[in-house]
């Protein structure tokens, strides 16, 4: 029989056809669009409105497709055909705005362009472990070998740090990103390329490191982030490109270090908060208007060989609002003392319990301690490890001998956190008889008002999480809660552990610095607070006490004790355990006086007497109906046996009850629906404080009440 060679070319051709049909065919399992890749994997595709995508449009996916948390398999089935999943297409999941949380296979090895275009709401991308070309880090998406950020998700929030492997943070990698607070820039990094923080609005510090090998900070790199205040540029950096910190209207403090050679085009353009800037030694050009529209920038230090004139728009119209003009052999500090003056309160500003013992007339002399000790200069003398703060107490009108000043000083340093730089120890000299106080030797003016706004902008992060219409029992909740979050206990070999500098910035401390630390957002949050300091019972069995420091805080009138580190530093404490406790808990847990006998609170005037403790345990009703879809997180306070917890609690005639019984850690012990009695409760299963949760049937939460 003659063979039919034009139909064998056919079959050939359509079978041809039908294998690059099926190589390529789109697919739908479990709700996830694929292209089938060849025949045994597939990439995850686009599907939703737009064409073809031949006309240049971006094929987004329909806004409704992917939506909450979603989980890319590594093996899907389809037609009884097992396929692995080892691409994730262009375009895939763009356009997705619902998306929140996206888990990655350990078979994806490609990503293909604009695949998570304008997913708005997605917070973090994770992926399994053991894939060979992605990993993820806080929620951040890296490739390696070698290490680098691939994306960031638009909405990822709070505070960033990124992997210390990375060398470049890309162009735009951050952009829009308008939930993040703070970034943490890592050593390896040489270029923050160009727009990889613009827009960033709630962005309000940047870290960078003193001994990093970054060169290089891109156009716009960090343009219209309109919440940042702080920059130091370390002395790494060489240029500054255009308009890289333009239009950021609030950056009120600019620090420009030794190194930096090349300030771009229009790079600080609008910012109009900025007053004071030091032009460093090492700078060779400064761009077009890069400090045009600084309208505040009225003192201008000249380091440099330009020839700067007031109100001149040249060298970047640095000096076009310029009032004054400080040659490098000019010393001008005003600017810098005016601005730490204003970060530190003077005592009629904040509660401070040692100031407001005091009569009037102390009350003047304290305050003129502190503002004198705020406007200290770098005059260390050779041999000395101390600044000289010289007071002019008879030129004031005051009248004082050492051991007094000592008192106060000692006062002051307790009562202010933000004078941990001072030696409370002054002393007389031996010549004039002028007494003077010390200001440790490693802190200048700069460096000092660089440390306070540091520290006052990471105290502004955990207050704002206070809201409109929170009692002071909530409040405190979100003081103590916040520094637990941020500082771990540690740090004994910092010389700042004991102090705030080392509880924000170090974010390591010990008690001394942990009850500093709530002191000052205490003061900041305007709630009246103190530190105290004595010893702590740590071991029962022994008997051991050992020197501690903790805080009385005022609640409804009354004093209440909370100690930060017994709650937050010591491996197996509850949470609360020492939140808002009184004389009782003290009583069996406290001294006032430390491991020499002294009670270093009242000793020799520092104070004159501390405020009585509450007897028992702050309770805290809560009245009324809420509704429980808006409270999901009241969690309350119950101690002991069924007949105490439930006291207070009325009429379970007519109504159904869920009643939750949680550990401190957060574990439920039991669920129960109970009618008439809540009795039927087991209490024999709970040891010491736990929560309780009531629950009406329907969803609302019936009545609390926090018992000792």
């Amino acid at each position: 029989m003659k063979r039919n060679l034009y139909l064998e070319k056919l079959s050939v051709s359509l079978i041809f056809l039908l294998f690059m049909y099926s190589a390529t065919a789109e697919i739908l399992v479990d709700g996830v669009y694929y292209n089938i890749t060849n025949a045994n994997t597939v990439e995850v595709t686009c599907r939703g409105y737009g064409n073809n995508g031949t006309d240049g449009w971006m094929y987004f996916t329909a806004e409704e497709l992917y939506k909450g948390n979603v989980r890319i398999p590594s093996t899907i089935t389809y037609n009884n055909l097992t396929y692995s999943i080892t691409a994730i297409g262009n375009d895939a999941f763009a356009g997705s705005k619902l998306l929140n949380t996206l888990t990655l296979p350990s078979s994806v090895v490609a990503i293909g362009s604009g695949a998570f275009s304008l997913c708005n709401s997605l917070s973090s991308i994770q992926v399994e472990e053991n894939n060979i070309v992605f990993f993820s880090e806080n929620g951040i998406l890296y490739k390696k070998n070698p290490v680098s950020l691939f994306y960031v998700p638009r909405n990822v929030q709070g505070d960033v740090e990124l992997n210390s492997g990375i060398t470049t943070i890309p162009s735009s990698a951050f952009q829009y990103c308008s939930g993040i607070t703070s970034v943490t820039i890592p050593d390896n990094v040489t270029t923050i390329a160009d727009g990889a923080f613009n827009s960033c609005t709630a962005l309000t510090e940047i870290n960078f490191s003193n001994t990093g090998k970054l060169t290089t900070i891109g156009v716009q790199a960090f343009g219209k982030c309109s919440e940042l205040m702080l920059v130091n540029i370390p002395a790494s950096v060489t240029t500054i490109e255009a308009t890289a910190f333009a239009d950021c209207p609030n950056l009120t403090y600019l620090l420009l270090n030794e190194g930096l050679q090349t300030i771009g085009k229009m790079a600080f353009y609008g910012c109009e908060s900025i007053s004071f800037v030091q032009l460093p030694s090492t700078l060779l050009s400064i761009g077009d208007k890069a400090f045009d529209l600084c309208k505040n920038l009225a003192t201008v230090k000249n380091k440099t060989n330009f020839v700067l004139e007031l109100q001149s728009e040249t060298y970047g119209c640095v000096a076009k609002y310029a009032t004054q003009i400080i040659k490098d052999d000019e010393v001008d500090l005003e600017p810098i003392k005016d601005s730490i003056a204003a970060i530190v309160p003077s005592g009629s500003q904040v509660y401070r319990y040692g100031y407001n013992e005091l009569s009037e007339t102390d009350k003047a002399m304290y305050d003129y301690i502190l503002e004198t000790l705020c406007r200290f200069d770098a005059n260390k003398a050779a041999g000395s490890i101390y600044h000289r703060v010289d007071f002019d107490f008879a030129g004031q009108g005051f009248t004082t001998d050492l051991n007094s000043l000592m008192y106060m000083l000692t006062r002051i340093y307790r009562d202010v956190p933000e004078m941990y730089i001072l030696n409370s120890i002054p002393r007389q000299d031996e010549v004039t008889g002028t007494y003077y106080g010390r200001i440790a030797a490693v802190h200048t003016p700069e460096s000092y008002l660089n440390e306070l706004v540091r520290i006052d902008t990471i105290c502004n992060e955990i207050i704002a999480n206070i809201t409109d219409g929170m009692s002071t029992h909530e409040k405190l909740k979100v003081l103590h809660d916040g520094l637990i979050d941020w500082t771990d206990y540690g740090g004994l070999a910092s010389a700042y552990s004991g102090n705030i500098k080392g509880a924000f910035l170090e974010q390591k401390a010990v008690c001394e610095g942990l009850s500093r630390a709530f002191l000052l957002l205490c003061q900041k949050a305007g709630i009246p607070c103190l530190y105290v300091s004595g010893r702590l019972h740590t071991n029962t069995v022994t008997d051991t006490w050992e020197n501690h420091a903790w805080n009385y805080v005022q609640v409804d009138g009354k004093w209440y004790l909370v100690d930060i580190t017994t709650d937050g530093g010591f491996p197996g404490q509850s949470f609360y355990t020492a939140f808002l406790r009184g004389q009782d808990y003290f009583d069996a847990n406290y001294k006032l006086t430390n491991t020499a006998g002294v009670n270093e609170n009242t000793n020799n005037g520092i104070y004159s007497v501390l405020p009585k403790l509450a007897s028992t345990t702050y309770e805290e009703k809560i009245t009324g109906t809420f509704d429980i879809a808006e409270n999901r997180n009241v969690k309350v306070w119950y101690n002991s046996t069924a007949d105490q917890v439930f006291a207070e609690i009325k009429d379970f005639s007519s109504k159904d009850y869920i009643c939750e019984i949680y550990s401190l850690g957060g574990h439920l012990i039991e669920k129960r629906r109970i009618e008439n009695s809540l009795t039927q409760i087991d209490m024999s299963k709970v040891k010491g404080l736990l929560f309780v949760v009531i629950t009406e049937n329907g969803g609302n939460l019936y009545t609390t009440k926090v018992l000792k």
